[in-house]
This record gives structure tokens, C-alpha cells and sequence, in this order.
């Protein structure tokens, strides 16, 4: 085999450790979209050392250097015969790692909790829409609609024939008598031109003028008038009444009367169009379905526009303004044909009763009470017009399901601005366009209630289950006290996602731990660095601090946040100290047990601004951020070389400079030609 040159060798050696780091970079990139905690992204991303017997590789140093690893190879030109194969990712690995990227993002922002609870608000909220539980809210919602587009004028095209107290007083009481006069009544109407006429009675029970009745019926339909009746409806038996043979042969149709209330505000909003009779004839039962009087008139006129129908064929009425809206004549006045010539021609007349002592008043939406006749005139114009159309339960689902996903997908994003924003905005946005809808032609009432429910209980319990489960990581994965969290909560800034705090920082670093770790088995190590971290950690929050997070043996701690927030620079510089000789009663008590061990610590303590991020899903941690934070781990590293192995900044010693022994020194750091000059921790003055 023939040997390459040696330049040829360093330059393909170069371009493969080049090309290393690129990929390193790329994976470290690749993490922190994930958004995962800076120490998992530098145990995944940073290369694995060879371990030397040095203080330079200790683990914490990660803290204090912030270098790219392999940042002493020299900077060869990208030109090498080997480096052109390995300079950076293939096209196919450019396109698939986003992808897998934004799988891996979705997965873990929108996990599987998230998934079960909005399918069960939506399951839930679906449910009680079927029960009906929150209709009357709907309804009230519906007639502040109705009130926003204001008073719709009527059809002239419907009239209405009131037997009233006039009626009565010239007349005389209503009765079975009566009939003889409807026959007249309909005469005078078909000489009118009548085209359709609807008795809001029944007929069940025969009479001795039941002749002259049917003989206004045959001359009315002669005159092409159709003519329609009803029959009354047992809603518990679920039957109805027999109207009389010879009058049922006679008229056009025969339609029902009932009117529907609602199971929780009693009010009359839907007319069913249809409804089922369940009648027993021997050991057979026998189902008949019969339509409502006023679709019965609608069919007679050959309507077939579409209506507000919901569920089993129930039609939304649209009151078209309050009582009376419709033209009426007194029954007197059509019997004594005393109404102008062309009053009735091609409109359908209801003749019903008004008299509150028939009984035949209902509570309807906003407007009081309103006579049964009066509306059917409602249902039967709303039937004629077809200008309402109801969201159905399909749409409904729709709906509900969509706000509640959105909601989830919103909190799934983790931007508290995003959610106070977008959420109350995507609400507005659903009732603007229920609105807008409803001002159309023909109107369309999309149902406010449910959807709005939906986005508001997924908004409270996915709130609701991300307040306990950082609750749960701050009391059991960071071991902060109940005042502390609730103080926490508290706080805007920190709601937010990001506070700004001036505090104090305190790194530190056990000094040669590299050589200590390689001549001790890994149970030993980790023992005494598990007691270790124990002690200075109890000291930490004896004086009021918070350990922000280990790296190694490395530990960063805050003080001023979200702890106690007075003399923070005092209470960290008194931590420093206690630190030491903690660490030195530990070396006694492992000396004495025969334990090889560390007895050095390096510290660093600056006070300055810093940022601290919001306790999030992927960081059961506070990140703290800033130069603040970076120049106190500059400190620690070059604390080893001074005495007392513990520097404070100059804007730390101002503050503390009545409690400290120590003395002004020279400092050359790492990456920070600005700060010449630190205080050494020799003492504490009690």
C-alpha cells in the first residue's frame, strides 16, 4: 500500500474533524428547536473527551469556558481532496431532519394529556347540548340578535281572524254553535279571494250545525281556498284527537296545533312540523306521523324553501316583531262581512282565539305572552320565507370541536402572550361571524353558547392542569416552598415567560476534579458528590438562595429570586464563605473514614441584571441568563488562582464591602477583556 504524503494526511484528518463539527452544530441546533434544557442539549451535543489529568476537564468547565469543542484546530481552507464528501449534510438528510424536527416538536408540545382532554370537553360539551342544559342561554343570546337587526315587518300575506271579546259580546260565548258561523265566515272569505284559511280548533265531537259548516268548506274550495283544521296532541299518550268524519272527508288537510316548550325556560321557541302517533288497535301497535297546521298550510301553497329545522324536525320560529305584528280583524267583522273589499285576496288567514279565558297564551322569547294563533302566524311565516336556518348538530360538533382543538394547539404553543391574545380574539371572532351570518339573507343563527363554552372550559382546565404541574415541578423537581411558588405565580413578569431581576449569581467548581474522578471508581465519586451537593445546597437555602442546576460538579446558584430579594450580594457572599467550611468539615469527616477525596472549591460571585426564563414543559428548571451570569463563571475559573479560591466582582464588593475581608487583584478571564480587576474572600466580619 502506498503511503500518502504527511501534509495530505493532516489536511484529510483536518477536513473529517471539520466536518464533526459541522455536524455537532447541527445537532445542537436540532435540540435547541426542540427547546430542550441547556444541560441535556451539552450532554447530547458536546463530544466526548478523553479525560486528562488536568483541572481542564473537569465537567463544570462547560460553565466557565463556553467554547465550541475543538475550537484549538487551526482554520485550514475548505479545499482539501477530502473534506468535499463529509462538508455538511446530503439534500435527503436537509429534507427529512425538519420534518422529523416538527414531528418530534408536535409530539411533545401536544402530548397525549392535551389530546384526552380536549376530546373530552368536546365529548362532554357535545353531550349537554344534546340534554339542552344551557339552551336558555342560547335563547337569550338569540334575542339579542334579534334586538340587534331590529323589528322585521311581517308578511302582508298573512292575516289573522281573532274570535275577541267584541266577537264575543255580539255574538255570544264560543261554543259548538259557532260552526254556523265559520261556514258564513268562509264564504265571505272565498268571496274575498282568499287562498288559504286555518282554524286553530279542533272538531272532535259532532254538532247539530255541522252542515252549514261543511258548507262553507265545499264553497270556499270551490272557490279554490284550501282549507285546513287541527287536532290537539297528548303529549304523555302521544295522541291525538279524532277530528269528526264528515268534516275530515270535507276540508284539505287536517294538521296539529301543538306547541313545543322549552325544558328549561318554558318558553315557546320551536314548532314541531311533525309529529308521531302511537296508537294500539289489539295486540298491534300502529306509528302515524301528522304535520302541524302551519305546515300543512305551507304544503297547500307549494312551499319548498328550507326552514329552521333542528332536531326531529322542529322549526326555529322566527318572531318577525312583538304581539299583534300581524294585521288582525276582529271575527265579528268578517262574519257581518264589514271589512274592505280585497282585504283577504291571495292571503292565508288564521282564525284562532285571543280570549285569555281559552287558555291559549304561551310564554314566548322577549315579548311576554303571544295566543296560540298568533303563532302559528310566526311558524307558518318563518315556513313561507324560509328565512332562518339553524346550525344542526353536525355543525354544532363541528364547531365545538374545532375552538376546543384550536385552543389546545394554541396552548400547545407555550406563549402566554399568544394565549391572552389569540384566544379572546379567536372567540371575538367566532361571535362576529355569528353575527355576520345572522344579518344575512336568508339569516343563518349559528349557536353561540356551546362553541364558546368549548374554547372557555378547554381555556380554564388545560390553565388549570399546566398551574399544577408546575406547581408539581417546583415543590418536588426544584424544592421551592408554597410561599415561594404562590409568590411566583404572582408575578407578571414571570407569568409572562421572562422576568428581568437584578440578583446575585454564585457559580462554583470543585477544583481537580478530573484527577479525583479518574483514581476513584464511579460509586465512590458519586457518593461523595452526591453528599457534597447535599451540604452546599442546604447551606444555599439557609441564605435565602436557589440552586439554579448542577452541571457536573459544577453547581450555579441565584440569590435574589425567587427566594428573599434584600441582600442578595450579602446573603450570597455569606453562602460563599459558609461553603468553605462546609466543604472543609466534609474533608475532616472523609479523611477520618479513610476516603480518598477532593478538598477544593473554586467561587464566583457577581451581582448584576439577569434574565430569568419561565418554568416551561421541557425545563423543570429557572434558566438564567445574561453576562451577569457568564462573568460570575468567569470568576469561579480564575478563582483557583488566587487565595481563598473566591472572587467577587467589583459591583458585588460595593455592596457587600462592610462584611468582606479581602483585597483589589489583578484577573485576566477568559473572553472578557473588560474586567481586569476582582475582590478576593479572605473573611467574613461577624
Amino acid at each position: 500500500m502506498e503511503d500518502r504524503p504527511r501534509d495530505d494526511t493532516l489536511e484529510e484528518l483536518l477536513g473529517e474533524i471539520r466536518a464533526l463539527r459541522q455536524e455537532v452544530r447541527g445537532i445542537r441546533e436540532a435540540l435547541e428547536r426542540l427547546a430542550l434544557p441547556p444541560a441535556l442539549i451539552e450532554s447530547r451535543s458536546a463530544p466526548q473527551e478523553i479525560p486528562r489529568v488536568s483541572d481542564a476537564s473537569c465537567g463544570a468547565e462547560a460553565l466557565s469556558s463556553g467554547e465550541d469543542a475543538g475550537a484549538g484546530v487551526p482554520d485550514v481552507p475548505r479545499d482539501g481532496p477530502y473534506t468535499a464528501a463529509r462538508s455538511g449534510p446530503t439534500a435527503w438528510q436537509r429534507f427529512y431532519r425538519p420534518i422529523n424536527i416538527r414531528k418530534e416538536r408536535l409530539r411533545y408540545a401536544f402530548p397525549l394529556w392535551k389530546i384526552v382532554t380536549v376530546l373530552l370537553i368536546f365529548l362532554v360539551i357535545y353531550g349537554i347540548s344534546f340534554i339542552g342544559i344551557f339552551d336558555w342561554v342560547e335563547i337569550l343570546f338569540s334575542n339579542v340578535r334579534y334586538a340587534f337587526k331590529g323589528e322585521v315587518l311581517p308578511s302582508e300575506k298573512i292575516v289573522l281572524v281573532a274570535v275577541d271579546t267584541p266577537s264575543i259580546q255580539e255574538i255570544g260565548p264560543y261554543g259548538k254553535s259557532w260552526r254556523r258561523y265559520h261556514g258564513q265566515v268562509l264564504k265571505h272569505l272565498a268571496d274575498d279571494g282568499v287562498r288559504a284559511v286555518g282554524f286553530d280548533f279542533s272538531f272532535s265531537s259532532p254538532s247539530d250545525y255541522d252542515e252549514a259548516f261543511i258548507e262553507g268548506i265545499n264553497y270556499a274550495r270551490r272557490k279554490g281556498a284550501a282549507v285546513v283544521i287541527a287536532n290537539q296532541y297528548d303529549e304523555s299518550s302521544r295522541t291525538f284527537s279524532t277530528t269528526i268524519g264528515p268534516i275530515r272527508d270535507t276540508v284539505s288537510a287536517v294538521g296539529h296545533a301543538y306547541l313545543m316548550k322549552d325544558r328549561v325556560t318554558n318558553l315557546v321557541r320551536w314548532a314541531p312540523l311533525q309529529l308521531e302517533e302511537v296508537r294500539a288497535e289489539g295486540p298491534i301497535r300502529i306509528r302515524k306521523s301528522h304535520l302541524s297546521l302551519d305546515a300543512q298550510l305551507a304544503v297547500l301553497q307549494g312551499t319548498n324553501r328550507p326552514a329552521a329545522k333542528g332536531d326531529n324536525n322542529d322549526l326555529m320560529i322566527r318572531f318577525r316583531g312583538k304581539k299583534q305584528s300581524f294585521k288582525t280583524y276582529p271575527y265579528v267583522q268578517v262574519f257581518e262581512n264589514r271589512f274592505p273589499r280585497g282585504s283577504f285576496r291571495g292571503k292565508t288567514v288564521l282564525i284562532g282565539t285571543t280570549l285569555p279565558m281559552h287558555k291559549d297564551f304561551y310564554d314566548v322569547p322577549g315579548r311576554s305572552q303571544m295566543p296560540g294563533v298568533e303563532i302559528h302566524a310566526h311558524a307558518l311565516h318563518t315556513l313561507l320565507t324560509g328565512d332562518i336556518r339553524k346550525m344542526g348538530p353536525t355543525g354544532l360538533g363541528i364547531a365545538v370541536f374545532i375552538l376546543a382543538l384550536v385552543t389546545g394547539l394554541v396552548f400547545a404553543h407555550g406563549n402566554p402572550s399568544l394565549r391572552m391574545i389569540g384566544l379572546p380574539s379567536l372567540l371575538a371572532v367566532y361571535w362576529i361571524a355569528g353575527i355576520y351570518y345572522f344579518l344575512q339573507k336568508p339569516p343563518v343563527e349559528l349557536n353561540l353558547v356551546y362553541p364558546s363554552m368549548s374554547l372557555i372550559l378547554t381555556w380554564g382546565i388545560l390553565s388549570l392542569q399546566e398551574k399544577m404541574a408546575t406547581r408539581t415541578a417546583f415543590t418536588r423537581t426544584i424544592g421551592l416552598p408554597k410561599d415561594v411558588i404562590r409568590r411566583l405565580e404572582a408575578d407578571r413578569d414571570f407569568r409572562e415567560g421572562e422576568a428581568r431581576k437584578r440578583l446575585t449569581v454564585l457559580a462554583s467548581d470543585i477544583v481537580n476534579y478530573s484527577v479525583f474522578s479518574s483514581q476513584c471508581p464511579p460509586g465512590h465519586v458519586r457518593a461523595l458528590i452526591a453528599e457534597y451537593n447535599a451540604a452546599i445546597e442546604k447551606v444555599i437555602y439557609q441564605h435565602g438562595g436557589y440552586v439554579n442546576k448542577y452541571i457536573g460538579d459544577a453547581v450555579l446558584a441565584i440569590f435574589g429570586y425567587p427566594m428573599e430579594e434584600k441582600d442578595s450580594a450579602k446573603r450570597a457572599v455569606r453562602a460563599a464563605w459558609e461553603m468553605q467550611q462546609v466543604l472543609a468539615e466534609l474533608v475532616q469527616k472523609w479523611k477520618q473514614e479513610n476516603k480518598n477525596c477532593f478538598d477544593r472549591i473554586r467561587i464566583g460571585i457577581n451581582h448584576g441584571d439577569v434574565s430569568i426564563s419561565y418554568l416551561g414543559q421541557s425545563k423543570k428548571q429557572l434558566d438564567v441568563l445574561g453576562d451577569n451570569v457568564d462573568l460570575a463563571a468567569r470568576l469561579e475559573s480564575e478563582a483557583g488562582k488566587h487565595a481563598g479560591a473566591a472572587l467577587l466582582s467589583l459591583s458585588t464588593f460595593e455592596a457587600v464591602k462592610d462584611l468582606v475581608i479581602g483585597k483589589r487583584v489583578a484577573v485576566e478571564l477568559k473572553n472578557r477583556p473588560d474586567v481586569k480587576e476582582a475582590y478576593t474572600l479572605e473573611g467574613i466580619i461577624v
